[in-house]
C-alpha cells in the first residue's frame, strides 16, 4: 500500500494543469496575434489598393480638368490647373490620413474637417473654370463678328481704379483678347485664388491711339464681366427712323395719301375735301464757287396732326424697347445719343420722381430727334419732309435752281 507521499506524487496534478493552462493560453494568444497581424496586413493591403486607385483617379481628374480648359488662353488655364492640382494633392493627403488604419482618432478628426473645406474649394475651382470657359466662348464669338461689334453691340465699361471708368469698352475688349489667347503688346492677365483678376496692357481709343491701362476686378466684377462681356445697343432714334420706311413718302418720292393737308369746299355740301394749294418759295443761295442761285421750292401743305401723331407713336414704341433692356449701360448709352444722360436715368430709381416723369422726358426728346432724323434722311435733291421757321411740317415736291447774273447795279436778269 502506497504511502501518503507517494500518493501525493501520483495524484497531485496541479503543476501539470498549470503548465497545460499556460500552454493553451499561449497557443490561443499566438493564434489571436496571428489573426490580428493577418487582419492588419489585409487592411494595409486594402489601404495600398485604395491609395493606388485614388492616385489613378487623381491623375485622370487632373488631365480631364486641364483638357476641359483648353479653350481658355494657356497662361490663364495654367493658373486653374495649378490651383486644382494643389487642392487634389491636399485632398489625397488628408484622405489617406482618414483611411490609414494606423492613424489616431485626433488626426482623423482634423482630417475630416480639412476635407470638408477642400471639397468646397475643389467645387469652387471647377465652377470658376466653367465660368471662364463659358465667358471665353462668348468672347470668341463676339470678337469674330467684327461687323456687329460697334454697330449692334459694344464691350462693357470697366473700372480703372479710384473713380475712373473706361467708357469706350477698349479695356474690356483687350482683356477679352487676352482670354482667348490673342494677347497684345504689354498685355498681362493674372487670376487670383479669391477669384479677383489683375490685368494690364494697351488698347486703341477712338483716335487709334495706344493707351496703357492697369485694372483690378473683384471676384464679383470679374464674374459679371465674364457672363456679360458686351451689351446690345438700343439705338432708339436709328431704329425709329429706319422703321418709317414708306410711311410718309412712297417709293416714287411722292407724299403718301392721307398726309395731305386738305380743305373743305365751302358752299358745296357733300363735296370731297381737296388738298390745299401748293406754294412756291424762292430764295437766293450761294454755290460752292461763289455763284448766286435762285432756289425755288414747291411746298405741299401736310396734315400736322397726322404726321406728329405717327412720330409720337414711334417715340412711344422706342420707350417700350428702352425699358425692356435691363442693362443700365445700354440705357445710358441710348440716352446719351438723344442728348440725355445719367441724371435722367436716375429718375427711374428715384422714389420721389413722378410716375411718368422719365417717360415724358424721354418721349419728348425722342419726338425731337426722330423729326431731325426724318429731315436728315431726305434725298440729296432736297425733296421730302422739312420744317419751316414756325416748326411746321411741309413737303417739298420739286426744287429748281437758276443761276443769277448781275448786269449792272440796278438790273438782275435770269438765264
Amino acid at each position: 500500500m502506497a504511502t501518503y507521499g507517494e500518493y501525493k506524487i501520483i495524484s497531485d496534478r496541479s503543476a501539470a494543469d498549470l503548465q497545460n493552462t499556460i500552454a493553451k493560453n499561449t497557443t490561443k494568444s499566438i493564434d489571436n496575434y496571428a489573426k490580428v497581424q493577418e487582419r492588419a496586413q489585409k487592411e494595409s493591403r486594402m489601404f495600398d489598393i485604395r491609395q493606388r486607385k485614388q492616385e489613378k483617379e487623381t491623375q485622370e481628374n487632373k488631365a480631364l480638368f486641364a483638357a476641359n480648359g483648353k479653350a481658355i488662353a494657356n497662361g490663364i488655364n495654367d493658373s486653374f490647373v495649378e490651383e486644382y492640382n494643389g487642392y487634389l494633392e491636399e485632398y489625397n493627403k488628408y484622405t489617406n490620413i482618414l483611411e490609414n488604419p494606423s492613424s489616431n482618432r485626433k488626426s482623423r478628426t482634423e482630417a475630416m474637417k480639412i476635407l470638408e473645406g477642400l471639397d468646397k474649394a475643389i467645387a469652387g475651382t471647377k465652377a470658376n473654370q466653367e465660368l471662364y470657359i463659358g465667358g471665353t466662348a462668348a468672347m470668341q464669338e463676339k470678337l469674330s463678328n467684327s461687323a456687329a461689334l460697334g454697330s449692334n453691340y459694344g464691350f462693357v465699361n470697366l473700372p480703372m481704379g479710384g473713380d475712373q471708368i473706361n467708357k469706350d469698352g477698349g479695356v474690356a475688349q483687350d482683356i477679352a483678347n487676352q482670354l482667348i489667347g490673342n494677347s497684345g503688346k504689354g498685355d498681362n492677365f493674372k487670376r487670383n485664388s479669391d477669384g479677383s483678376i489683375e490685368a494690364s496692357g494697351t488698347y486703341l481709343n477712338a483716335n487709334n491711339e495706344e493707351i496703357p491701362y492697369t485694372t483690378t476686378l473683384s471676384a464679383e466684377e470679374a464674374a459679371v464681366f465674364l457672363n456679360n462681356p458686351t451689351y446690345d445697343y438700343i439705338k432708339p432714334v436709328e431704329k425709329a427712323v429706319n422703321s418709317i420706311g414708306n410711311t410718309f413718302i412712297n417709293k416714287n418720292g411722292a407724299l403718301v395719301d392721307g398726309f395731305y393737308d386738305v380743305a373743305t369746299i365751302e358752299g358745296q355740301p357733300g363735296a370731297l375735301p381737296k388738298p390745299k394749294e401748293q406754294i412756291i418759295v424762292s430764295r437766293t443761295v450761294k454755290g460752292e464757287d461763289g455763284e448766286s442761285f435762285e432756289r425755288r421750292e414747291t411746298r405741299t401743305p401736310v396734315d400736322q396732326g397726322k404726321i406728329n401723331g405717327e412720330i409720337k407713336g414711334l417715340a412711344q414704341v422706342q420707350y417700350v424697347n428702352f425699358m425692356a433692356n435691363e442693362d443700365n449701360l445700354a440705357k445710358l448709352q441710348a440716352l446719351e445719343t438723344i442728348g440725355l444722360g445719367q441724371n435722367e436715368l436716375d429718375l427711374l430709381l428715384d422714389p420721389n420722381a413722378g410716375k411718368d416723369e422719365f417717360q415724358k422726358i424721354f418721349e419728348k426728346r425722342m419726338v425731337k430727334r426722330i423729326g431731325e432724323g426724318i429731315i436728315n434722311t431726305n434725298p440729296k435733291a432736297d425733296r421730302g419732309l422739312f420744317k419751316d421757321e414756325n416748326n411746321k411740317w411741309y413737303f417739298v415736291e420739286q426744287v429748281s435752281k437758276t443761276e443769277i447774273t448781275v448786269s449792272d447795279k440796278y438790273n438782275t436778269k435770269v438765264k
